[in-house]
């Protein structure tokens, strides 16, 4: 079983330069002087997808942010762009993230059930993706913030719902992919992790850290990581650098004796080798 891993998108719609007024102002700052070049974001998704394509991976996970701000035609610029790179929906999760709601809470879901409904089944917050040896679930962060604020909470309900499944003897006995946005991590500033960080960091921890057999996917700090989960040192948790600012930033994960273990490149690209030395952290908790 092997996982690809993108994150971090932030495309947008052919004519993002067009725009006026509020959109303009918000697009500009989110951008956070980025090139407002969406031929430029496409060529770089269109790169990381074809390293997809070559790497032959069971399933893609893609951890959120895939719009700079959730507008409706940045979503219909995206299943474009999928479709160009001949993407499989059913072999596909898509996990949205704050920038997919900075247009309104609710433009994902209407892209899931618009331009992106194909990819619904295996990226519907909440569910299991079953892929016989193994499983996904995909977690929502989303919560209602002006688009000046890039937190994120998983909330009482989905936390909830997370421990019954995790606790499910269908599941709990086969490796998992927890896919989530924001990372579980606590900043160690308490207003940079109002500002951007996972609210309930420490809440779902709690619950994740109890089970051994996931590995914890994210995007959103747009550099790679590897972290324990909690205390548990036996969950790990990866976050992928972003596609956005360097295009072939793809992650690979095989499964190894139970577990999830990143794939990295010796010296010849084309040959992969599962990564056996200590996992590198590489952010302050």
């Amino acid at each position: 079983m092997r996982i690809a891993h993108l994150t971090d998108l932030h495309v947008l719609e052919r004519h993002a330069a067009r725009r006026r007024g509020s959109d303009r102002v918000r697009l500009e700052l989110l951008c956070n002087e980025r090139s407002v070049d969406p031929d430029d974001r496409r060529r770089r998704l269109l790169g990381a997808l074809a390293d997809v394509r070559a790497a032959r991976p069971d399933h893609l996970v893609i951890t959120g942010d895939l719009t700079e701000d959730g507008s409706p035609l940045s979503f219909e610029m995206l299943a474009e762009i999928f479709d160009e790179a001949g993407v499989d929906p059913s072999r596909t999760t898509l996990i949205a993230g704050n920038h997919d709601a900075y247009a309104g809470m609710a433009t994902f879901q209407a892209a899931m059930s618009g331009p992106l409904a194909a990819f619904l089944p295996t990226s519907r917050p909440g569910s299991v993706v079953d892929l016989g040896v193994a499983t996904i679930h995909p977690v929502s962060t989303q919560m209602e913030q002006p688009f000046v604020r890039a937190a994120g909470r998983v909330g009482d309900t989905a936390r909830a719902e997370l421990a019954r499944t995790l606790a499910d003897p269908a599941h709990a006995r086969r490796p998992g992919i927890f896919a989530i946005h924001h990372p579980l991590v606590v900043r160690s500033i308490p207003a940079f992790h109002w500002f951007d960080g996972l609210i309930d960091a420490e809440e779902t921890s709690a619950i994740v850290g109890r089970h051994r057999n996931l590995t914890v996917l994210h995007g959103h700090f747009h550099r790679e990581m590897d972290l324990p989960v909690g205390d548990e040192v036996r969950v790990r948790s990866r976050g992928a650098r972003a596609v956005v600012d360097e295009g072939r930033a793809m992650r690979l994960y095989d499964l190894v004796d139970g577990s999830f273990v990143p794939v990295k490149p010796r010296a010849n690209p084309s040959r992969l080798q599962a990564e056996t030395e200590r996992p590198r952290e590489t952010i302050e908790a």
